[in-house]
């Protein structure tokens, strides 16, 4: 079955806000933060993604249950929500089932909780059922479910508390997570990939899995921009192009076709704007 429909939006600014969509298994969940920096969501609930303290669905907007006032950014994924707050600490609510939480443990909580006690989170991505993050000093972080090696630590075990990926870059600069992938940009312009691979989501020409950090096929340097939806990739590149690889079925590559890429393609009207 292609995940073609699953999609996290990290960290979109809109008039200040930061805004996560959780469109996946439940029924589509709104959360963000406003510009007084307070964290409100409604939609389904049934796994204490809203953060209020209950598993109350929510029709209206509803402030997270702790009420705090610096929040900075959001990410959904699944069944979980991760978000950051101002002073560089990192908190999460919601099914913990694979440690996605970051805590520690496998249980579910309805109300934020911090995950470690760091207090240099820079950024924040969310997969179906694990999560990854970037420290201001340039290094990858993740932890939660890893069946396909979707955390980069070149393994397939669950980790329910933040390990660095592999490498151990300290150049890394943006972040995203797809359904049980990962996807990466360093300063450098390189993009990186890892976890799930069936569809061509690494885009590094085959769909063998990764567990580690592996770089797409044609090794450019020029990559601005990265996003990943459930089983496939988009990237923008400086020069203002933008490519996509992997799941296909629904023409989600804009290339004019349907059929699934294992690399880089850029979409079909070849727009630089």
């Amino acid at each position: 079955m292609h995940r073609h429909s699953w999609l996290v939006l990290l960290g979109v600014a809109v008039l200040g806000l930061f805004i996560a969509i959780l469109a996946d298994h439940d029924p589509s969940s709104l959360i963000f933060a406003d510009s007084t920096s307070t964290l409100w969501a409604w939609g389904s609930n049934g796994n204490s993604t809203l953060g209020d303290g209950t598993t109350t669905n929510r029709r209206i907007p509803t402030q997270e249950a702790t009420g705090a006032a610096n929040w900075s950014a959001v990410a959904a994924g699944g069944y979980h929500t991760v978000a950051l707050k101002s002073n560089g600490t990192l908190w999460a609510w919601g099914s913990n089932t694979y440690g996605q939480l970051g805590d520690g443990t496998s249980n579910t909580t309805s109300t934020p909780i911090q995950s470690g006690s760091d207090t240099n989170w820079s950024a924040i991505a969310a997969g179906d059922t694990h999560t990854i993050a970037l420290k201001s000093d340039g290094t990858l972080w993740a932890w939660g479910s890893n069946i396909y090696g979707q955390l980069g630590g070149g393994s397939t075990g669950i980790n329910t508390a933040p390990i660095q990926e592999s490498s151990g870059s300290t150049n890394w600069s943006a972040i995203a997570a797809g359904y049980d992938h990962t996807v990466a940009l360093k300063s450098d312009g390189t993009l990186w990939a890892w976890g799930s691979n069936t569809y061509g989501q690494l885009g590094v020409g085959t769909t063998a899995n990764k567990t580690t950090p592996t770089q797409e096929l044609t090794e450019a340097n020029d990559w601005f921009a990265i996003g990943a939806g459930g089983s496939h990739t988009v990237a923008l590149k400086s020069d203002g192009t933008l490519w996509a690889w992997a799941s296909n079925g629904d023409g989600e590559l804009g290339d004019g076709t349907r059929e699934d890429k294992t690399a880089p393609t850029q979409e079909s009207t070849g727009a630089t704007n």
